[in-house]
């Protein structure tokens, strides 16, 4: 997942320090993908993805993920399990 607003100012001069492939298309996750690497975009900016309103939006996403990687999951995300 990779969020869609990218990191926020100043936040990138620490990625740059150590390195990381922040600035890439993929962050740099695509070579050490044994498998197929699929990209998914979400909502919010590298520290807020993980926090309302935009964790809802990755979980459906991590959902669709996980039962696509396991065909025999047969299960909705509910509400419920959202607000837990």
């Amino acid at each position: 997942m990779r969020a869609e607003q990218g990191l926020p100012p100043g936040v990138d001069i620490a990625h740059q320090a150590v390195g990381s492939m922040f600035d890439s298309a993929n962050n740099g996750w695509q070579q050490y993908a044994a498998r197929r690497f699929t990209l998914v975009p979400v909502p919010g900016d590298h520290l807020h993805m993980m926090t309302e309103p935009h964790v809802g939006e990755v979980a459906v996403q991590l959902d669709a993920a996980l039962a696509a990687a396991d065909p025999d999951l047969d299960r909705e995300l509910g509400a419920e399990m959202l607000d837990a």
